[in-house]
């Protein structure tokens, strides 16, 4: 009978990075790097098929910016979610705007998200768009626009949103209604 090696203790040896154990690092990526894949792949699907970043590129520079500057501390494996979520939406950001400067004053982005599901900004709308619209949201609701951040960018589930922020799953349910609203109304004002 095989016997499959059991996980080691993902958020302590995430810690243990934090701390500036490198080895810790490259001992955990082969326990996260599935859950970053399928992150990475959510958040371009939802993007304009034309584009040219790929999944592997997008995790690779969201390791780019984490490895200098790893948080203090993370309380769970779903925590490091929350901010690799939030390392590829910088990414993701960065990427449009160097596109949009190439073009010489921008106009219409290349990268954008769609109507995958309901209630997500309208179609056409870039990702810089999303950025500001939930720039804008965090000064009026943080935690919405947390919530929001970890739903579009990170591609989290409601219960991984609730455990990353500790909230009901319910609240983080209302949370992501209101927040979807507020985007929407954000970025189609009625005249």
């Amino acid at each position: 009978m095989h016997v499959m090696p059991t996980e080691p203790p993902v958020t302590k040896l995430l810690n243990q990075w934090c701390e500036g154990d490198e080895g810790a690092l490259a001992e955990v990526i082969p326990y996260i790097e599935k859950e970053l894949s399928r992150q990475a792949r959510a958040r371009l699907r939802k993007n304009r098929r034309d584009h040219t970043l790929q999944p592997t590129a997008l995790i690779n520079e969201m390791w780019l910016r984490l490895i200098p500057t790893p948080p203090k501390s993370l309380q769970s494996k779903a925590h490091f979610g929350g901010i690799a979520a939030k390392a590829m939406r910088n990414v993701l950001v960065d990427y449009e705007r160097s596109r949009n400067a190439e073009k010489r004053g921008g106009g219409q982005a290349n990268l954008q998200l769609d109507e995958a599901r309901d209630g997500t900004p309208p179609r056409g709308r870039s990702v810089v768009d999303i950025d500001e619209a939930i720039t804008a949201l965090a000064k009026v609701d943080a935690r919405k626009a947390e919530a929001v951040t970890l739903f579009y960018f990170g591609g989290m589930e409601q219960l991984e949103i609730a455990q990353f922020l500790g909230l009901s799953v319910a609240t983080v349910k209302r949370d992501l209604e209101m927040g979807k609203a507020w985007l929407g109304h954000y970025l189609n004002p009625r005249r």
